[in-house]
């Protein structure tokens, strides 16, 4: 019958264990020693970058919130806080979402043309700036121009009712502040689970969108 042959030992049983895990070390030393040279350029572009959009988008929201507080109107005012709290929560969950999103099932839909899929596959290779823009930069802005808002509900409250002192318009600004923030805070933790199971949902959604915005502006 003979002796079945026996598998030849491969050329990395020669190296010496010391030696083959040096070389590895060294390897990974490389390999983040040139990403970490290529990555500081792209980086600094890209927080100026970001430090002129938010300051930009800063100077038209203090304008409006200053209109917000010209008005005195309450109603206005209720209508803006609101609209900025859903706004902000909304682009909390895409935030969330595209972190968390994979990119595999759209790679698969964008090699079947499916509308969305290849603007959804962009949102999520950039999802380090996508979240930075709408978990950060919204956010933040949405908050200052909120708490400009709720200032405006509660000079309008204190001016057309004479019965409110010192004291109790404190009070009022704390429990406005309070409730303001639990809705948010709430909102968000709702549509971080949201954007945590339906992410797929969420970022194609968002990926066709963006499709027919591009298609507008090709007409």
């Amino acid at each position: 019958m003979g002796k079945p042959a026996r598998p030849k030992p491969q050329g990395l049983l020669n190296v010496s264990p010391p030696l083959f895990f040096i070389g590895m070390l060294q390897l990974e030393v490389d390999i983040r020693r040139n990403n970490w040279n290529s990555r500081p350029k792209s980086k600094l572009k890209w927080m100026l970058k970001m430090a002129g959009i938010t300051f930009l988008i800063a100077i038209v929201f203090a304008f409006v919130s200053e209109l917000i507080t010209a008005t005195g109107s309450i109603i206005f005012s209720v209508l803006v806080l609101i609209f900025l709290v859903v706004i902000h929560c909304l682009f909390d969950i895409i935030g969330t979402a595209v972190a968390a999103a994979d990119l595999a099932p759209f790679i698969a839909m964008s090699s079947r043309k499916v509308r969305g899929s290849r603007e959804s596959v962009i949102l999520i290779k950039n999802a380090e700036k996508v979240s930075n823009v709408c978990n950060d930069v919204i956010g933040d802005i949405c908050g200052i121009v909120s708490g400009a808002a709720m200032a405006a509900i509660i000079i309008s409250i204190v001016k057309n009712n004479s019965a409110i002192t010192d004291g109790k318009e404190m009070w009022l600004s704390i429990f406005f502040a309070a409730t303001v923030s639990a809705v948010t805070v709430g909102c968000k933790a709702f549509g971080k689970q949201l954007a945590m199971r339906r992410s797929k949902d969420i970022i194609h959604l968002c990926g066709y969108l963006i499709s027919l915005l591009k298609r507008q502006e090709k007409k």
